[in-house]
């Protein structure tokens, strides 16, 4: 986010500037009153993306899996030439303890894990604006920060200073990341009165073309969560729009027309702005953000920004939760989202948005799980039960009674359970035993992205072996919704498996084990309990071996039947041909 906040840092000893203010005093600097003077945080967003030499802007060190975006400034207001910053925010004093106020529109029961992160600003980074923004991650709860007079606006949760130095800065921030499930945000109730300012489009965006739009792209959503989604799903649709920074930077409501219903081909600001208009039309709260997004993974638990991660995205504003990040910039010509380091939300990509299907999952689940009895007890119980009508047991006629007749019943039951053991037993044996043979970092990492795909394989969910370990995790996070500890440890796993492929030393390979185990579990959470239940039972991938085995048995017979053609050809050429001989049809009589 400070790449928008911080413009232009060039190699050498050029330093770079925040965005310069508007001007509301000599020099920008502010009049005799205090009035704050806004950045204008769009102008430089271009010319930090087409930078072809991008420079790093801010690092940062979290433990906390993979980070939020950094959030810079907040444009709520839309006119009809583009999205600005309003009015001055009414701004209170940032304490020495560096709490936040509380999260605008969020029930504080709202669940998110807390990710602090360490941040240092560059040393070439400076601020010529009459005010400076810190970049934070979204929510932020506390802010530590010294050498300046920071103020908070409590309805952005930015931090700001209007004397504050930005060179080589350093701060603490703990923030909350909000990520809610797709069907908490189905239940949400609509838009409440204090947003309604965020809903004002000017009449020059309600042209018939674009509202018709609007009612095609959510007719098959009924809450404003599927809209959104939706939403998101027809800008990010293959072959829909096209990334691309050769497009012109305009800002008016005829050129964002232009772009959702002609050329379709932008960069991150026209998709923030896009989707922020289309949800203000489809009636939810939208506002843009411009920022930077979470940046390269350095190692370590360090990130590094470059001026390259400068971003915009829309928000969205749902009652109990409060502003939600989307990402509805699709991929570049090289395959990647925007800008690279650009990445969906979990909850905006939802294996489903068909609320039947969800509620259908759900309590299948709820049968499976809550039915009264756990599963081992259930599993006995019909054990039980089978055993009690059966001519053998309690309720039917005993066969001891016969001396000689087997018994039949406790055999098969028994050649049951050994079938329905044997393959789970075999793939828990197989993974005990490859972890139990890695004895160093390479092998462990090997063995964590093997016994991932297994697992993958086991739930029926398909990959191409082509797939890099990073692209396979990629989608593999982002469809089944994994955040927090389970990404982290998803991508903890490709990147050791990346590094012991290509890289001359590997990584640590200490976690690995917790990693995959972690990842595996919440894999299973995302399918169907029968889904669940079968990978349990009869897991595929246990049968790897037996099919490569089955493969080389057929092998070895094809080879064993044509070594024993040929001798028997070498030792008896006549008895071949008479054996051709007799194989032609007798000359039909005249």
């Amino acid at each position: 986010m400070l790449a928008l906040a911080l413009p232009l840092l060039v190699p050498g000893l050029k330093a770079h500037r925040l965005f310069p203010g508007e001007g509301t005093g000599k020099g920008g600097r502010g009049s005799s009153h205090g009035q704050i003077s806004f950045p204008k945080p769009l102008d430089l967003l271009n010319t930090d993306l087409r930078d072809t030499r991008p420079v790093p802007v801010l690092s940062y060190h979290t433990v906390d899996g993979t980070p939020p975006y950094l959030q810079v400034y907040v444009l709520g207001n839309l006119t009809t030439n583009a999205w600005t910053m309003g009015q001055a925010p009414a701004t209170t004093a940032l304490t020495s303890k560096g709490f936040m106020p509380a999260v605008p529109g969020m029930d504080p029961a709202t669940f998110g894990p807390p990710v602090r992160e360490w941040i240092n600003l560059g040393t070439n980074v400076s601020s010529q604006a009459n005010v400076s923004y810190l970049p934070l991650p979204y929510a932020a709860r506390q802010v530590k920060v010294n050498g300046g007079d920071w103020r908070i606006d409590g309805n952005a949760l930015s931090v700001l200073s209007a004397s504050a130095k930005l060179a080589g800065l350093h701060y603490q921030v703990l923030a909350k990341d909000v990520n809610p499930l797709p069907q908490q945000l189905r239940r949400l109730p609509k838009v409440v009165a204090s947003t309604s300012g965020y809903l004002n489009v000017p009449p020059q965006y309600r042209t018939n073309k674009i509202m018709k739009l609007v009612e095609r792209i959510t007719r098959h959503s009924t809450t404003p969560y599927g809209k959104a989604v939706a939403i998101q799903a027809w800008f990010t649709a293959p072959g829909h729009f096209t990334y691309s920074l050769k497009v012109p930077s305009t800002q008016s409501a005829s050129a964002l027309i232009q772009f959702l219903t002609k050329n379709r081909e932008g960069y991150c600001q026209q998709f923030a702005f896009g989707m922020a208009v289309l949800a203000r039309l489809a009636g939810i709260p939208a506002r843009v953000v411009v920022g930077y997004t979470q940046g390269s993974f350095i190692g370590n638990d360090n990130w590094q920004v470059k001026t390259s991660d400068a971003h915009a995205w829309p928000e969205l504003f749902f009652p109990g939760v409060g502003w939600l990040r989307f990402e509805p910039t699709p991929p570049n010509a090289a395959g990647l989202p925007g800008q690279a380091t650009a990445i969906p939300p979990p909850y905006s990509t939802p294996l489903s948005d068909q609320p039947s299907i969800t509620a259908r999952t759900g309590q299948q689940y709820s049968n499976h799980f809550n039915s009264g009895a756990p599963p081992e007890n259930r599993a006995q119980s019909g054990v039980n039960k089978l055993r009690k009508n059966a001519p053998g047991g309690p309720g039917g006629r005993t066969a001891s009674r016969h001396h000689g007749t087997p018994p039949i019943v406790p055999v098969l039951l028994a050649l049951i359970v050994v079938l329905l053991i044997a393959p789970a037993t075999t793939r828990a044996a197989a993974r005990r035993w490859r972890w139990w043979r890695a004895q160093d970092d390479v092998a462990r990492a090997h063995v964590a992205w093997h016994e991932l795909r297994n697992d993958l394989i086991d739930h029926r969910i398909p990959y191409r072996a082509s797939e890099t370990p990073r692209a396979l995790t990629r989608r593999i996070a982002t469809s089944l919704g994994l955040a927090g500890a389970e990404r982290d440890a998803l991508e903890r796993i490709a990147r050791a498996e990346e590094r012991a492929s290509y890289a001359i030393s590997p990584a640590d390979s200490a976690p690995l084990q917790a990693d995959e185990a972690l990842v595996r579990r919440a894999v299973a959470r995302s399918g169907t309990a029968s889904a669940r239940w079968l990978a349990i039972i009869a897991p595929p991938s246990a049968l790897i071996p037996v099919q490569a085995g089955a493969q080389h048995l057929l092998d070895v017979f094809g080879w064993m039947e044509l070594v024993t053609t040929r001798a028997r050809r070498r030792v008896s050429p006549q008895a071949d041909m008479s054996v051709l001989r007799s194989d032609k049809p007798a000359r039909a009589p005249a």
